[in-house]
């Protein structure tokens, strides 16, 4: 009988000191302190919570075949949560990610419309919007956000009958989509890479020419990009800054050969990025506008670079994903294969609390260094 009580006093440590461990510990062990026990779970609905977390690193999600559950392991951390949510479902493709919201398109063989959900992870907040209809087949999407984080305008990039950027905007809330395209200036060979920030669209081309567009007054910019014609949709992104600044990742023509531009806005130009702009951040790189870079991660200056191939080893054909990690300061690199066969970096956001639709949470031993 006294050995019972002792096995359950044994949760029973002082909330403070708990909790005060776990603000030492990154969001993967926090989340599990509460999961530990009811006593640590209801403990932690009255601490307050940690303050937001600077460096906050993409997750790479894999979508299961026939299902509605997602997985999103951390590369870094080496932690996994799979979240089942019925906008996961076969159809629903993810186009882009922004502080917990995915942006999912359903595709649709037949009928008058694509649906696109805004789906927040953490809140399981919902919104969902007709789409500008089948004309957007083969374009790329994103959104802008408020100061919060919630969604304002989503975006949809493509080419125009003549060549140049055409973009389908609609404001939150608002059913209408208004076409804006582009009738002077740079042709555009194929969207590259969509960022919204604030009233600002900006539309990375293949060559690594940028488009700017004004939601406010209508205007367009350019900044013009290689004058070499390139052939390879991988070779040049753009991606956020923490502070809001616009960089441009060109992989060279090898696709292995890094360097990074900021945007001088106010020239419309770009400035190449030094060493120390660069020392301390790393760069999480795929395709079209899925591409994301953070600073401060204890293992800067790599690029993890997300790639496809096909695996022939078995008799049936397979499309796989592996990560080249890219280290900068010595010149090496690393592979790492991956179980994924439909893979994505998503921005889960600040992960100081489970997501309420996760259905699991671990570590997981399928990422080898």
């Amino acid at each position: 009988m006294k050995e019972d009580e002792e096995q359950e006093k044994w949760s029973q440590l002082p909330t403070l000191l708990v909790w005060m461990i776990k603000d030492r510990l990154n969001f993967a062990d926090t989340a599990r302190v509460s999961f530990v026990c009811k006593n640590w779970k209801s403990a932690s609905l009255s601490y307050p919570s940690k303050p937001t977390q600077q460096c906050i690193v993409p997750w790479l999600v894999n979508r299961f075949q026939c299902s509605t559950s997602w997985e999103f392991v951390n590369l870094l951390t080496k932690e996994k949560l799979i979240i089942d949510r019925p906008e996961f479902h076969g159809r629903n493709h993810l186009l882009f990610s922004r502080r917990g919201w995915l942006l999912l398109h359903e595709f649709q063989i037949t009928g008058q419309g694509y649906p696109i959900v805004l789906l927040n992870i953490h809140t399981n907040a919902k919104i969902i919007m007709s789409g500008p209809g089948k004309n957007i087949r083969g374009s790329i999407a994103s959104f802008s956000s408020s100061d919060d984080g919630t969604p304002q305008h989503v975006v949809f990039a493509l080419i125009s009958s003549n060549s140049r950027p055409c973009f389908y905007i609609a404001k939150l809330g608002e059913e209408n989509w208004i076409k804006h395209s582009y009738r002077n200036g740079m042709h555009m060979p194929s969207p590259a890479s969509l960022l919204v920030l604030g009233h600002e669209v900006y539309c990375l081309d293949m060559s690594g020419g940028l488009f700017i567009f004004n939601m406010v007054n209508l205007l367009w910019r350019e900044v013009a990009g290689d004058t070499g014609y390139c052939t390879d949709l991988y070779q040049w992104r753009i991606v956020e800054s923490e502070e809001g600044e616009i960089l441009k990742i060109d992989r060279g023509t090898d696709l292995k050969t890094f360097s990074f531009f900021k945007l001088n806005d106010s020239q419309s130009s770009w400035v190449e990025l030094n060493h120390d702009d660069v020392e301390n951040r790393s760069w999480f790189v795929y395709y079209q506008n899925n591409n994301f870079t953070v600073k401060e991660t204890k293992v800067s200056k790599k690029v993890y670079d997300l790639r496809q191939y096909v695996d022939w080893s078995d008799r049936n054909v397979f499309q796989r994903h592996s990560v080249n990690i890219h280290d900068l300061m010595n010149g090496t690199a690393d592979v790492i294969s991956t179980p994924h066969q439909d893979g994505y970096w998503v921005d889960l956001g600040s992960m100081d609390k489970v997501p309420p639709s996760c259905v699991h949470l671990g570590p997981t031993d399928q990422y080898k260094f």
